[in-house]
C-alpha cells in the first residue's frame, strides 16, 4: 500500500508544502480493527442494560470506579391514580425527581441522560486558538 499525499497551502499561495504520510501496509491491522469494533459495539444499547435490580421493580443505575460501584439514579415501579409507571430519582440526597415514564427502558435512558447533563460544563467551549476565542476564530478574526 502507498502512503497518502497531503497538500497544505496558505491562502494566496500555490502550494506551501507537500509531504507523504506513512500508511501501514499490514492488512491484518484492518481485520483486527473490524473484529474489535464488532465485539465492543452494542447496537441499541440502553442504560437498562447496565442497571442492577436491587429489589423487586427497583433498579439502580450506576458506574464502576475501580472496585467500587456507585449508583447515580434509581428507577422504581409506582402506581399513581390507577396507572402504573416508572419513577426516576437521583441517588444523591436529597433525592430529586427526574420524571415519570410508562416504559422502563425509557425511564432508565432519561435518568442516564439526566446524570450525563450533571457531568458536563454548561456554556460555550473554553478552548482558545493562539489567544482567540472560538467565536473570534469563527468570525475570521
Amino acid at each position: 500500500m502507498r502512503g497518502a499525499t497531503l497538500v497544505s497551502a496558505r491562502p494566496g499561495a500555490l502550494v506551501s508544502r507537500i509531504r507523504t504520510l506513512p500508511a501501514n501496509s499490514d492488512p491484518r491491522d484492518g481485520l483486527d480493527a473490524a473484529r474489535r469494533a464488532r465485539t465492543s459495539y452494542r447496537p441499541g444499547w440502553s442504560a437498562l442494560d447496565a442497571a442492577r435490580e436491587i429489589a423487586p421493580a427497583v433498579f439502580a443505575l450506576g458506574y464502576e470506579a475501580g472496585d467500587q460501584w456507585t449508583a447515580y439514579a434509581y428507577v422504581q415501579l409506582v402506581e399513581v391514580g390507577g396507572e402504573r409507571g416508572w419513577r426516576a430519582v437521583t441517588a444523591d440526597e436529597p433525592r430529586q425527581l427526574i420524571g415519570y415514564w410508562t416504559r422502563l427502558r425509557i425511564a432508565c435512558d432519561n435518568a442516564h441522560r439526566a446524570w450525563l447533563r450533571t457531568r458536563s460544563v454548561p456554556g460555550e467551549p473554553r478552548a482558545t486558538w493562539a489567544g482567540r476565542t472560538a467565536a473570534e476564530v469563527d468570525a475570521g478574526r
